[in-house]
């Protein structure tokens, strides 16, 4: 293997060790999940990270909108529908405590994580 494929190699395995290690929940995000008893906390944790996107979405259409002579009908239409009921107008979550939300690398691996059970299964 040439000096180059070693390198990759090495930044590929360091990469994929960095993935799996940001998997590790916190103290209080097992406990919010232990409450929860979720089947799969992977697949838990990447429902609220794809949750947590809505509240950006929902917050950006509220900032595009204010100027808007029906802002929740703006709203809705940026967002094609979607209700806002536990975000706040900044795009925060009000639904889930700040100690356990997951951080963005996080909720990429646990997004590929639930992607790859999702493709695992028999159709």
């Amino acid at each position: 293997m040439s000096n180059k494929g070693s390198g990759a190699a090495v930044l590929i395995l360091v990469g994929a060790l960095a993935l799996y290690a940001s998997i590790d929940l916190s103290e209080p995000q097992k406990k919010f999940a232990a409450d929860w008893k979720p089947k799969n906390p992977a697949t838990f944790y990447a429902n609220i990270c794809d949750e947590m996107d809505r509240c950006v979405r929902y917050g950006h259409a509220r900032h595009d909108c204010a100027a808007a002579g029906n802002i929740d009908e703006c709203v809705s239409i940026k967002t094609n529908g979607l209700s806002g009921a536990y975000c706040s107008d900044d795009g925060k979550n009000t639904g889930i405590p700040e100690q356990v939300s997951p951080s963005l690398l996080q909720c990429f691996a646990f997004r590929a994580e639930r992607h790859l059970e999702q493709s695992d299964r028999p159709k």
